[in-house]
């Protein structure tokens, strides 16, 4: 074997260590929040039996608020709809004595129960209970956990985002982070995947407002700041009816709010390139160049008005500056692939020489157009060479220079040559980067009195990126055409009012008004006026005053590695919402029910630059061995791609060519649910939970007209809202009978244990702009033409030829005509969501020294889940000639090669694992948790070959036959998460070395945090050249001739992962043997280590020394193989 794959990249920081100063000018933490919880319990004589009639009453300690009820005929209580925090519960009755539970601590999103037992006596003598946080659920069937303020505080954060924490939690799959920034993720949230299922069907809600990114909904359009964050709250199963539109998880974020008592903090962090080890892939010898980052801010909260109004403000900035190095990524982060290891044309190859590459280069100009008997270029350049195995073969396998296409040769001559040996990963990318971030979360909170409590979230983001170019420029210019560097800016704005009022002691109601506006751009550096791809003679390279890019065009052509991307892209996305609850309580009954609306609004300028593709089927031979890497670069040299495409969005310009809107593409959508629930306390043991959600998504418009949808019939599109035939919606049904059960049944056989059975079904819960997002940017709104060769082996034209020009077009009339080589994405006259369906069973038990264990099976199933379906696929063998859309004479005059997509419901995953956590609660200074995931995720529709006779390779039939399965792309069956806080028994206060002195001095105020993270890898698919398979629209499987496949693992750069001889390219006219997602990638183990000192200043001030280690036994962390086409191996037999 000679180097055939290689095995990985890494993906994380690999060693770094973080220096906090951290002064605080207090010790108290604020924790009065408004998101809301309740305490509930049963009060009883010494006997066991009920007492009615009881006064209950509750005291907030943050804010001295009160409520007080009276216990109902079987003596329970509850009081619903409560402020989170620290509570104090009295009871009383004439003839008992009083009874007192203190230090009761009320989270969101949960029911606390508080027992209380009266014994005989004076009213006047009480008894204490020295309260400790709850941590048996015994009141609701969900599956859900919390995130405390001790593991936000004191935990290793790499990614400083409180999303990592819920990765410690069973079920959750490791949060990653898209881009840390840039056009979609200037907030630098993570994308969640909870159960198997996506992460856009988690939803994230800060002080009640979601916060999904409506164009990128895996994440969040705005995240506070980690010292913002007081708790988190995370429900991941079987979910009660008030928790709507989360068809996957609902997590809610608290921002803390002020108390009574001032308290503040300053703080800065600080990671150096001196305390990171080196990039893994960083050649010997070469400098690991700056990567610098400074995070610093403040927080401070208390009262304006004590007892009354409250304040609390956060405020951080992250200024980072990278010069000659690489951008390592914090934990989850997941690299742009603009920096590291990349692929580049050495200079044989760029001479046209392939000699040294065991690939045929065969001359297009011989032979048949259908690519069969063709002649290699080396029989004409050495006259008397006649076979392929003759000796003198290889240095006679070039292409000519005047061959050579000049477009092609300008190209190479602006790109740098590689600085390592061979023909893969044989550049590292050096960058320069800069980038300033500043973001403000701040919350007042008012209680005029104890009926009303008011509060308003104020957040606030502003960030600026510059990521110069990758390449230097070779001739002394400031820019390379081919990588100028890309600039990126946001401004986000987040806020939530939510208001509570008791109205009665048994009706309470609150609401929820959210909002969060948000842009963001990003764009090429240098002059606005310039077009790139005009540096290289590109014809229509740019399409002013129609295009606002003007950045070089995509080459695609086997992972050589040529341009960097820098499309232009400007983003307004805002949302607006709406809830409203209200609360009943009669008897042993509590009744909710309420709404939800939500506005979503999408504003878009985005094109992508024109793309050139090279298939390698130009220099191949029909029948032969499939084209792989070297011969798309030869039909790179040759300058003869097998498709090319130019799009521009409309109406940027009017026909008269003026000006149009700076948002052309825009969407409107709505989101609205109701729901009714009784929670009904059977027994002083036994919980039942019923309820009922009916949800309601209209289909989306744009702002002065419908969205557009074809005609299959008359094969015209329909500009909804336009023109007399057209209605706003081009009469597109969406569902209304959304409704979905939820039942819950908790029950306490003891007072350690309790067993949960829950069961939920909800709709899925993308808005309905991302539901939209395809057809929203697709033809007219973005008019892609694309132009293709007759078959995989013939090209498309020259690149001297450039692309076509983009037409304007006249929506006007509201019936429009496809224009030669357009495609369209749309439905076909329904618009249905799938279906989650979840259920639980759990049981949890209390054990000594406050251990909590949890074990449970958890289980979803996502059905009639929709994907998209090229309906212009190709037969096998047949070409673009086979082409249903590509024929003559069709109606109205439509003929293209481009993608003609609709979206069906054909998608199903299931879902089934046993989940396990172990936890003890901070007492007496050490807190810990652990968690074990053993899941099967399968997959019924892995994959997206189109022709309907073939669906079952996608690992599912069509039309109700027997499912087969594949592993679901983002799955991995083991997971074991573990955290621990421990506070060394040192000094005072502490158990030993507590009297003072010197040695007290030395060793108290010590603490040591970790986090420990390991998981299977990913699976993924081995993949074959399509060339032969010649079916346009349908991707193409590897052969695979063993049925076990050995897994080596990572051994080196170029090295195979996997045994790559156990799979072989398809050279015949047909769909491989292989699987979707059959292999599995490298796992994952991680340990983080936070060290910190809290030194005592005097009064409440503190100055707290802190030294994270992120990947303490630096460990790599590799990604999963890249260049899974075998088609690109060398030496493997066929």
């Amino acid at each position: 074997m000679g180097t055939l794959l290689s095995g990985a990249r890494t993906c994380g920081p690999l060693r770094s260590v973080a220096l906090i100063v951290f002064l605080l000018s207090t010790g108290v933490p604020a924790a009065a929040q408004t998101l809301y919880g309740s305490l509930v319990g049963n009060v009883t004589d010494e006997t066991g039996l009920a007492v009615p009639g009881a006064t209950v009453k509750i005291t907030h300690a943050e804010t001295s608020q009160t409520r007080e009820g009276t216990t109902n005929a079987t003596g329970g209580y509850n009081f619903p709809n409560i402020p989170t925090g620290t509570y104090q519960v009295d009871v009383t009755l004439t003839g008992f004595q009083s009874a007192t539970s203190r230090n009761i601590s009320v989270t969101q999103n949960s029911q606390v129960r508080v027992d209380v037992r009266l014994a005989v006596g004076a009213l006047q003598e009480t008894i204490l209970v020295s309260g400790t946080a709850a941590v048996l659920q015994t009141e609701s069937a969900a599956v859900q956990m919390q995130t405390t303020s001790e593991q936000i505080v004191n935990l290793p954060s790499s990614g400083r985002s409180y999303q990592s924490f819920i990765g410690l939690m069973p079920g959750v799959a490791a949060p990653y982070m898209i881009q840390a920034g840039g056009i979609n993720n200037p907030a630098r949230s993570m994308g969640v995947s909870i159960n198997g299922q996506p992460p856009n069907n988690t939803l994230f809600r800060i002080d009640g407002a979601a916060v999904t990114n409506q164009w990128y909904p895996d994440i969040q359009s705005y995240s506070p700041a980690l010292e913002a964050v007081e708790a988190v709250s995370v429900v991941t199963n079987s979910f009660d009816a008030d928790q709507g539109m989360a068809g996957g998880a609902a997590v809610n974020v608290q921002v803390k709010s002020g108390t009574n008592t001032v308290s503040g903090s300053l703080f800065e962090y600080l990671t150096a390139s001196a305390l990171k080890n080196r990039p893994y892939f960083l050649p010997a010898g070469t400098d690991k160049g700056q990567d610098n980052k400074h995070i610093f801010g403040g927080t401070v909260g208390g009262p304006i008005v004590r007892n009354k109004l409250f304040y609390f403000v956060s405020v951080e900035s992250e200024v980072r500056r990278v010069k000659d190095g690489t951008v390592q990524l914090a934990e989850g982060e997941v690299s742009t692939g603009t920096t590291g290891l990349s692929t580049l044309a050495p200079a044989d190859l760029r001479a046209g020489s392939f000699g040294n590459t065991n690939t045929v280069i065969y001359d297009p100009l011989t032979g048949a157009a259908n690519g069969t008997g063709r002649v290699p270029f080396a029989f004409a350049n050495c006259p008397g060479v006649t076979s392929t195995s003759d000796p003198r073969f290889a240095s006679c396998n070039y292409i000519p220079g005047d061959r050579i296409n000049p477009i092609s040769r300008r190209l190479l001559d602006a790109l740098v040559l590689p600085t390592l040996p061979g023909y893969r990963d044989n550049y590292y990318a050096r960058d320069n980067f800069e980038s300033t971030l500043h973001k403000i979360d701040s919350k007042l909170t008012w209680t005029p009195g104890n009926r009303l409590n008011l509060s308003n979230r104020l957040s606030w983001l502003t960030s600026r990126q510059n990521s110069h170019g990758i390449f230097p420029s070779l001739d002394g210019a400031e820019y390379n055409p081919l990588s100028v560097g890309r600039l990126w800016q946001a401004n986000i704005t987040s806020g939530s009012v939510l208001a509570t009022s008791i109205l009665s002691p048994t009706l309470v109601v609150d609401g929820v008004f959210g909002y969060t506006p948000y842009h963001s751009w990003v764009g090429p550096e240098g002059p606005e006026d310039e077009c790139w791809g005009a540096h290289f003679g590109i014809p229509n390279a740019c399409q002013p005053p129609r295009s606002r890019d003007r950045a070089a065009p995509q080459f695609n052509m086997g992972g050589w590695g040529l341009v960097t991307p820098s499309q232009m892209r400007d983003y307004a996305d805002n949302q607006i919402q709406f809830s409203g609850n209200a609360g009943w309580t009669k008897g042993t009954h509590n009744v909710k029910f309420g709404f939800d609306a939500q506005r979503n609004y999408l504003n878009h300028y985005e094109t992508q630059v024109p793309v050139f593709t090279f298939n390698g089927g130009a220099t191949a031979l029909s029948g032969g061995t499939s084209p792989n890497n070297f011969n798309q670069f030869a039909d790179f040299l040759l300058g003869l791609p097998q498709s090319r495409n130019a799009q521009v969005m409309t109406p940027l310009v009017d026909t008269a060519g003026a000006k149009g809107a700076e948002w052309p593409a825009t969407v409107r959508g709505w989101a609205t649910g109701v729901y009714l629930r009784d929670q009904w306390q059977m027994t002083p043991k036994m919980t039942a939970s019923i309820g009922v959600r009916w949800e309601y998504y209209p289909f989306p418009t744009r702002t002065d007209r419908g969205l557009e949808m074809f005609d299959f019939t008359t094969n015209l599109l329909q500009v909804c809202g336009i023109g007399a035939a057209n209605p706003q919606v081009c009469d597109i049904k969406v569902q209304k009978d959304l409704f979905t059960p939820r039942l819950g049944w908790a029950y306490r056989p003891t007072e350690d244990t309790v067993i949960r059975v829950g069961f939920s079904r909800n709709p899925q819960s993308d808005n309905a702009i991302t539901r939209v997002g395809g057809i929203a940017q697709a033809f007219p709104q973005i008019i892609a033409i694309t132009q293709s060769g007759p078959n995989t082996f013939t090209p498309v034209g020259s690149l001297t030829e450039g692309v076509p020009l983009v037409p304007s077009l006249d929506l006007t009339s509201g019936v429009v005509r496809l224009p030669p080589g357009a495609g369209v994405t749309t439905l076909e006259g329904e618009f249905n969501r799938g279906t989650i369906t979840s259920w639980n069973v759990t049981v949890q038990k209390l054990f000594p020294h406050s251990l909590s264990v949890q074990v449970g099976y958890v289980a979803n199933r996502q059905d009639n889940t929709t994907r998209p379906v090229n309906l212009n696929y190709g037969q096998i063998g047949g070409g673009a000639a086979s082409q249903p859309f590509n024929q003559p004479g069709l109606t109205n005059g439509l003929r293209t090669t481009a993608g003609m997509t609709v979206f069906r419901p054909l998608g199903k995953i299931t879902y089934d694992s046993l989940q396990l956590s172990v936890t003890r609660r901070m007492i007496r200074g050490f807190q810990f948790t652990s968690a074990y995931t053993y899941a099967r995720a399968i997959d019924l529709w892995a994959g997206n070959i189109a022709i309907p006779e073939y669906y079952h390779l996608n690992k599912a039939t069509q039309g109700g036959g027997t499912f087969q399965a594949a592993r679901l792309g983002t799955s991995t069956p083991h997971k074991v998460d573990a955290s621990v806080i421990y506070q060394l028994p040192f000094g005072p206060d502490r158990p030993f070395l507590n009297s003072g002195g010197a040695l007290a001095a030395i060793a108290g105020g010590w603490q040591v945090s970790s986090t420990f993270t390991a998981y299977s890898g990913a699976p993924f698919t081995v993949t074959s050249s399509a060339a032969s398979l010649n079916a346009p629209g349908n991707p193409q499987l590897a052969d695979q001739i063993r049925d076990d496949v050995e897994t080596f693992g990572y051994r080196g750069s170029n090295e195979a992962y996997f045994d790559v001889t156990a799979f072989r390219p398809v050279t015949e006219a047909r769909f491989g043997t292989a699987e979707f997602n059959s292999l599995r990638g490298p796992g994952v183990r991680n340990v983080d280590l936070s060290v910190n000192r809290t030194l005592v200043m005097g009064g409440a001030k503190t100055l707290q020394l802190k030294i994270d280690v992120y990947n303490l036994f630096n460990r790599p962390t590799f990604a999963n193989p890249g260049n899974l086409n075998v088609s690109n191996l060398q030496l493997n037999p066929d």
